[in-house]
């Protein structure tokens, strides 16, 4: 007590305002400097006995302070070990998690999986590796996800080994991970690994299901066999009239439907998922069919108001969410309406807050390449066309990053007469059209960047054979290959001379 009046005395500590024997250093160096001049070990013991007083003093409360007591126990990892590290920082990132505080769950989870390496998996590492995926989904700068899958696939294998079916369907059923159509990431075998624990009729089937719709149908390509999945799951909905997972359902279905061109069928189904937000809390399935309505409603009828509106709320609900992937896909979709109304200026908002999100998604740098030639800085085109190529061509890249350089190039080549990198654009389309995994929408928009290129060329018959290819797929609001206006993919051309619903809409 004498010490702590001296220090009082002296100015170097102060009582905390409206916290009665509790007191902090007056100036942060004075305590630097204090701790520079102790030991390594005796800080480690001081940072112990820190640690755990605080823990006894929080008692059953201590959970709400997980955060406080990882960050303790790990500067007192040396004379402790890791036991309470690794538990307070799982619990410190699933709350985190709870909270959308995703880049702040990260640290934690990578914080206590580092400190388990080389240790045999169990059930802590399992929680931590799910913990990392759910993180990793939200906050990655990489949009392949496979980083994100491995850390499903090594939590989901613990819990199926050792039986433990909860939470291996927890794992298995999860949507943290946005599928879109790329090389397969293995999910397909997770989900059904985990149908094959549940019974066949039950809700944890319905939820497994949906996810296996999503998968079949943007991943592997399957619209049948997604269409089944979701029927399936519909089927269970009714049953249990659970309208969570009826929600849910229709808003993957939505997803779906848009990437097989079954553009009515996602207003649909889109329409019905958002108005059972008003009665279910699910910000990721309105998310999810807000985008797809919008979008579709944008590329398949024209509705430009309709579209902004969901467009808006979307915008709103993702950074709500605070998930990455999401904000980045809402100002895509918010940047896609400016850009068929000609707003440059709203356009390069939405593509600038984007990309300082994720500075290699090609749904920003696509729109942003093609608007910057339709002002004139060709320059600047050129530098975003780089951008596209350079992650087109990374091993592993979507189908949807080729033919989004694919496009674009076109697009510029078409403006600026520049033959230079067609060759590259008709490699990047034909890798598209060779893929087993392309969805119809991609298929046709590699087909559109090969139309063009025919036309830029002055190539009449390479121009007839695209046309009668595009002339073949539904989809389009008028068959013409020149008109590709969705978001992620942008325009291609005159769109107003094709799509009636622009007609009249002046540039500004």
């Amino acid at each position: 007590m004498e010490v702590l009046e001296e220090a009082l005395g002296a100015r170097v500590i102060e009582e905390l305002p409206q916290a009665v024997g509790r007191y902090q250093f007056t100036h942060a160096l004075i305590q630097e400097t204090l701790v520079e001049e102790l030991t390594l070990t005796r800080r480690v013991r001081l940072q112990a006995r820190i640690a755990e007083t605080l823990e006894e003093a929080y008692g059953d409360n201590a959970e709400a302070h997980a955060a406080e007591l990882a960050h303790h126990f790990a500067l007192a990892e040396m004379a402790m070990g890791k036991e309470k590290l690794v538990h307070y920082s799982l619990l410190a990132g699933e709350r985190a998690l709870a909270a959308y505080a995703n880049e702040e769950a990260l640290v934690h989870f990578q914080r206590a999986l580092a400190a388990k390496e080389g240790q045999a998996m169990d059930a802590d590492t399992a929680a931590l590796r799910y913990g990392l995926a759910c993180a990793q989904a939200t906050t990655a700068e990489s949009r392949s996800g496979l980083e994100v899958v491995d850390s499903l696939r090594k939590a989901f294998d613990y819990y199926a080994d050792v039986g433990d079916v909860v939470h291996a369907v927890e794992v298995a059923e999860s949507q943290v991970l946005w599928v879109t159509s790329r090389l397969s990431t293995g999910l397909a075998q997770i989900i059904s690994r985990a149908l094959a624990m549940v019974p066949p009729d039950s809700l944890e089937a319905g939820r497994l299901s949906v996810r296996q719709g999503e998968v079949l149908g943007t991943e592997e390509g399957d619209y049948s066999g997604a269409r089944e999945s979701f029927d399936r799951a519909l089927a269970i909905t009714r049953r249990e009239e659970d309208l969570g997972l009826e929600m849910k359902t229709l808003a993957s279905a939505t997803r779906v439907d848009f990437h097989h061109n079954s553009f009515q069928k996602c207003i649909e189904e889109g329409l019905r998922a958002i108005e059972l937000a008003h009665q279910v809390d699910d910000l990721r399935a309105e998310i999810d069919a807000r985008y797809y309505t919008s979008a579709a409603l944008i590329f398949h009828s024209g509705d430009l108001a309709g579209a902004s509106s969901h467009a808006t709320a979307m915008l709103a609900s993702a950074e709500r969410l605070r998930d990455r992937q999401w904000l980045v896909a809402a100002f895509n979709l918010n940047g896609a309406l400016c850009q068929v109304e000609g707003d440059w200026a709203g356009l390069r908002d939405y593509t600038d807050r984007g990309l300082a999100l994720r500075p290699t998604d090609t749904r920003l740098i696509n729109p942003r390449a093609e608007s910057e030639y339709q002002v004139g800085d060709f320059d600047q085109g050129d530098a975003y066309v780089a951008r596209l190529i350079a992650v087109a061509q990374q091993y592993g890249s979507a189908n949807s990053d080729k033919i989004r350089a694919a496009i674009a190039i076109s697009f510029a080549a078409r403006i600026t007469d520049g033959w230079d990198r067609l060759d590259v654009a008709e490699a990047l389309a034909n890798n598209v059209l060779s893929s087993s995994s392309a969805t119809p929408i991609h298929t046709k928009v590699a087909h559109s960047a090969l139309a063009l290129m025919a036309v830029v060329r002055g190539d009449a018959v390479a121009s007839g054979v695209q046309y009668l290819a595009l002339q073949s797929r539904s989809g389009f609001t008028r068959d013409c290959p020149d008109q590709t206006t969705f978001p992620g993919y942008s325009s291609c051309g005159d769109t107003a001379k094709y799509n009636p619903a622009f007609q009249g809409r002046q540039m500004r």
